[in-house]
């Protein structure tokens, strides 16, 4: 397999050329090689360092939308295509004020047409004798137009911006321009649609498949929350935080080898080739592995379906032959952005377990997967991820007595709170409030509540001394008070989260 590796990309790729070009992706023509040594110079550790706070902006983007649908069944993956997308974008091109949600709507819609047809024209060849005349062609011709749509507006505005500006923006388009011998117009646009797609859907569906082994494995999503929590607490990670998560590199890892994006890799044979089993293979033989299919080798990863983040232990991944684990491709021709694709996942989950905590509607064991341009479960994920958020903001105060709720209508006073915690929880809390009115009060039973410290984790049982506590709301207006503004504010103040 590792000889495989250098050889050439053959007609599987075709589907892609329609996209692309001889993009990086595709590309076999005799300048693949300089191309790609210039363009690794956009993956570069500085770079891609530089990149960390637009993955936090566009998670932290992501994670408000989430909270609009609390405790609902989700379609995780269409948040992750349009965060993703705006990623690759803003990474590519500096934040852009032309394009429009619309425009991203038709996008991600026509990329999914274009792979649904990808892997058509791969599986039945014979197609292509009639595809102009069928049906699905004029698919095809309205998906990329919204593709290209989408990527014009994007290399329209930054150019727009590079002539007014006079600036030099440290981004693809700027280095390939800066490179004439080896990129004219058409192959700019094809290196940028390159990266647009493969940086836009792959990332996307390999995002998903590793938020639902979280929701699937909840004493694992426990074990990397803790971690985050220990490295970065609240705040948003920087480059040096993400290297410390060692764990989390591991669990990425492991739903890599389970759920890596693209299960087949395809390679055309330029010369004869003798395997290391002594197997004659002559020139223009087209080869497909399979990297689903490595990767649950049991030869090579014991109880193979088995969910286990510690095989990426150091002295586990030294036992193993080096093309053993292969979710990014390898040798030469592989993924360019492996290591943008990983520092990405890694903010994304920080931002997202900081936030939520993930509940699997669908169990990993009971999916079907169906062959794709990408892995793909074949019911789809729009039932498969529940997201319930644990950081909605509530404010009480402890009542001793009912007595002390006097004069409840002129805005009663509380006693001294003699408790002074982060957050008390329980779901009866969350099912008792408006969380929009402007007053009232919640009667709860005494012995149901739970101290939870400033992360939204249990710790304790709430020490209650009396069976007729009350608790009050205070006022909408005091919502704006957050963080460790409660303390200078309102000391006293009980401070509680629902979940």
């Amino acid at each position: 397999m590792e000889k495989l590796m250098w050889q050439q990309k053959g007609i599987f790729y075709d589907g892609l050329r329609r996209i692309t070009g001889e993009g990086l992706g595709a590309n076999n023509t005799e300048y693949w090689k300089d191309r790609r040594k210039l363009l690794t110079k956009c993956f570069h550790f500085n770079v891609v360092n530089n990149l960390i706070d637009t993955f936090n902006e566009q998670t932290h983007h992501m994670v408000n939308r989430l909270k609009e649908n609390l405790d609902k069944c989700v379609d995780i993956e269409s948040y992750l295509q349009n965060m993703t997308l705006r990623i690759i974008t803003e990474t590519n091109f500096g934040k852009l004020s032309k394009i429009t949600e619309e425009d991203t709507s038709k996008y991600i819609s026509g990329m999914k047409t274009i792979t649904e047809i990808i892997i058509l024209r791969a599986l039945k060849p014979h197609l292509s004798l009639f595809w102009p005349i069928l049906k699905i062609k004029k698919d095809e011709d309205k998906a990329l137009r919204d593709m290209y749509c989408y990527t014009s507006k994007a290399i329209g505005e930054n150019m727009e911006r590079i002539i007014e500006e006079d600036e030099n923006f440290p981004n693809i388009l700027q280095l390939l321009r800066s490179s004439p011998e080896l990129f004219d117009n058409q192959e700019i646009r094809n290196e940028l649609e390159t990266f647009f797609f493969a940086g836009h859907g792959t990332a996307s569906r390999s995002l998903t498949f590793t938020i639902i082994a979280l929701a699937n494995y909840p004493h694992y999503q426990e074990k990397v929350y803790q971690e985050i929590k220990s490295v970065i607490g609240e705040k948003r990670p920087t480059y040096s935080d993400l290297t410390k998560m060692e764990f989390l590199d591991r669990f990425i890892k492991e739903s890599l080898r389970l759920f890596p994006p693209a299960i087949l890799i395809e390679r055309t044979l330029t010369k004869d080739l003798i395997t290391a089993t002594g197997f004659r293979l002559p020139a223009d033989t087209i080869v497909l592995f399979s990297i689903f299919d490595i990767h649950r080798n049991p030869n090579l990863y014991p109880d193979p379906e088995v969910f286990d983040p510690d095989r990426f232990l150091p002295e586990n991944v030294e036992k193993r032959h080096k093309f053993a684990y292969i979710p990014f491709s390898a040798g030469p021709r592989n993924c360019i952005a492996k290591k943008y694709a990983i520092w990405e996942k890694k903010a994304t989950i920080c931002g997202l377990l900081q936030n939520f905590k993930l509940e699997a509607v669908t169990k990993i064991e009971n999916m079907e997967f169906s062959l794709d341009l990408m892995l793909k479960n074949r019911d789809g994920f729009e039932k498969l991820t529940i997201l319930r958020c644990i950081g909605h903001i509530f404010y009480c105060c402890r009542f001793f007595s009912l007595q002390d709720l006097k004069g409840y209508n002129n805005g009663c006073t509380a006693m001294k709170c003699v408790y002074q915690c982060h957050g008390i929880s329980q779901k009866e809390l969350l099912l008792s409030v408006e969380f929009k009115n402007t007053s009232g009060n919640i009667e709860l039973p005494y012995n149901s509540l739970t101290i939870v410290d400033s992360y939204f984790r249990h710790i304790e049982e709430f020490p209650t001394v009396e069976n007729n506590c009350k608790y009050e709301k205070p006022t909408y207006r005091n919502l704006i008070i957050r963080n460790s503004g409660i303390m200078k504010i309102e000391p006293e103040v009980l401070r509680t989260w629902a979940y």
